[in-house]
């Protein structure tokens, strides 16, 4: 009995472990988000997908072998009067001779080989440069997915840090009630000034429910951008009171997975308008054919067959001189496309240009209010005591106490908002 429940034990722990993924710092959930996620794996898929047209295209440089097979009953057959006299008739008469006979039954082999198609060449080199665009587009969507992360992570972890210090909050305000309870009694202050503060009691009574709830959703929203089970519990040991000593590695605008990306395509767009201009030069092909052929009279009739085969080889030259204007508008659609990407470059550099010192600009401040956000938060929260303090002992009015808790509040609302801000925009800018 003590085995089996020894068993069950070890079976719930090991379920309770595997039912929680723990986070010590945003490298986790990097890690996580780069081997689960089907978006990533989706990407991976696609750039897959580019190399293989690589080879699609250099097979069309590759020779082909066709076999072929034709069945026909020739209705009218070329005749000719030849002189009797050869097939041992009488001298001054012709003969009418057939040539071929109604059934043709045929079967061969034809290879070509394209020796010069200068077309197909520049449509592997467009291959190749769009296989280029793979591994961008990987990075792209891990930056964007990274993005999500990294924003859904740091807002889980501010309602950690929040929600302790509302908790603070409220056993401040029950100790300001049981003081105004006092004071009520002692007709020093009036039933007014005690619903006043039972109003700021309950204040923060509703904003610990609401706090509890935006970390609810928070956790909820981490756990769809990294694609966790909702049944699955997620543990983050990192806190936002760690200091970031070092400034991010930012990367150039220039160098963004968005504006490599951008470059790749307008790369691309160039290499496509080459390949419509070379499909107005000629191809040469090395071409052969072997044939073999049964013609007969009688198609029922065996012994009526005659049978014979050929072989060619030789080159073709093939020069396309008209096309109803097919040509003409396809360089006309590429050379649109290769604007249009011109275009695209232009704005996502531009855009994440912008971005980037935006980024650095919102750190700059963070990390300029960081002391001065402390500091404040120090002395108000040491002002709130001291008022309570004053106004248990009769030395200041309760209205003191409430400008006092307005001042808290809004020095704690800023620490906050600052520590999320450092460490949000710090890792934006490493992305």
């Amino acid at each position: 009995m003590k085995i089996w429940t020894l068993i069950a034990l070890c079976f719930l722990i090991q379920h309770n472990l595997s039912a929680q993924v723990t986070f010590q710092s945003l490298d986790d959930a990097y890690r996580l988000l780069e081997t689960q996620h089907s978006k990533v794996k989706l990407v991976a898929s696609q750039s897959e997908e580019l190399n293989n047209e690589i080879g699609i295209q250099k097979a069309g440089m590759w020779p082909t072998v066709r076999l072929n097979s034709n069945a026909d009953y020739n209705l009218n057959l070329p005749v000719q009067l030849i002189p009797a006299e050869i097939f041992g008739g009488p001298p001054g008469t012709f003969q009418r001779v057939q040539f071929g006979q109604p059934w043709v039954l045929g079967a061969g082999i034809d290879i070509q080989w394209p020796l010069i198609q200068i077309e197909k060449w520049r449509d592997i080199q467009s291959a190749r440069i769009a296989a280029t665009q793979g591994p961008l587009r990987e990075k792209l969507e891990l930056e964007q997915l990274k993005s999500t992360v990294l924003q859904r992570y740091y807002q889980a972890l501010f309602w950690e840090a929040y929600l302790p210090y509302l908790t603070e909050l409220r056993s401040q305000a029950d100790s300001l009630y049981r003081v105004a309870e006092d004071k009520k009694e002692q007709s020093i202050i009036s039933a007014f000034d005690l619903n006043r503060v039972e109003a700021l009691r309950q204040q923060i009574y509703q904003q610990i429910v609401d706090a509890t709830h935006q970390k609810e959703m928070a956790y909820l929203q981490l756990k769809a951008s990294l694609q966790i089970p909702e049944d699955q519990q997620i543990i983050i040991t990192d806190s936002l009171n760690q200091m970031l000593l070092t400034d991010p590695s930012q990367t150039e605008a220039s160098r963004r997975p968005a504006v490599l990306l951008a470059q790749a395509q307008k790369d691309w767009s160039i290499s496509k308008v080459n390949a419509r201009k070379a499909g107005l030069y000629p191809t040469l092909s090395a071409v052969g054919r072997y044939q073999f052929q049964w013609q007969s009279g009688d198609l029922f009739d065996g012994s009526q067959y005659i049978g014979f085969d050929y072989g060619t080889v030789g080159l073709s030259l093939q020069w396309q001189i008209f096309s109803g204007g097919l040509k003409h508008r396809q360089m006309e659609k590429a050379n649109i496309q290769l604007k249009q990407s011109q275009y695209q470059y232009d704005n996502t550099i531009r855009e994440a240009g912008s971005q980037i010192a935006q980024w650095s600009s919102s750190l700059n401040e963070a990390q300029a209010n960081y002391e001065i956000t402390t500091r404040r938060f120090e002395l108000t929260q040491n002002n709130l005591e001291l008022a309570l303090l004053r106004l248990n002992e009769g030395y200041s009015p309760l209205d003191e106490y409430f400008q006092v808790y307005q001042d808290y509040s809004s020095a704690a609302q800023a620490f906050f908002q600052n520590r999320l801000n450092l460490h949000l925009y710090h890792a934006l800018l490493q992305l």
